[in-house]
């Protein structure tokens, strides 16, 4: 057998541009994966141990910018970007939520509430969830 031919594959078909697809995949930092991951713990440590058991309270604020941390890099940059530059925005809330978090670590010391399990389950979760976003918003570069 000879190899000095070429195979019969047929006709090499080019990838239809249409059938791309439309949406860039959201590419984050390290750092802003830590902010997510945070906000994430925040959020899921107030549907657990606010709506479900009803044993640890999260400021609508610190609500709030968990939200728009976990929204925001998917929306298509051009509509953030007239704000302000996203990691800048990200930093931001990032910091709001650190500062709160601060004021809920000492007030909840000062006050000495915690003393079921999962009280303090629900500190544990949400108040690495602060840390978590602090370290993130730190590491974001601007």
């Amino acid at each position: 057998m000879s190899t000095d031919q070429p195979s019969d594959t047929g006709p090499v078909q080019e990838p239809d541009p249409a059938a791309a697809p439309t949406a860039t995949p959201v590419s984050t930092s390290s750092s802003e994966g830590m902010l997510m991951i945070g906000a994430l713990l925040v959020m899921g440590g107030y549907l657990v141990f606010e709506l479900i058991t009803r044993e640890f309270f999260q400021s609508w604020l610190v609500l709030t910018a968990a939200a728009f941390i976990l929204i925001l890099p998917r929306v298509s940059r051009a509509v953030t970007e007239q704000i302000a530059p996203l990691p800048v925005i990200l930093k931001a809330l990032g910091y709001v939520i650190a500062i709160n978090g601060l004021l809920d670590v000492l007030n909840t010391l000062r006050a000495g509430s915690i003393n079921e399990v999962m009280e303090v389950l629900g500190a544990l979760v949400i108040y690495g969830g602060y840390v978590l976003v602090f370290l993130g918003a730190r590491g974001i570069e601007t």
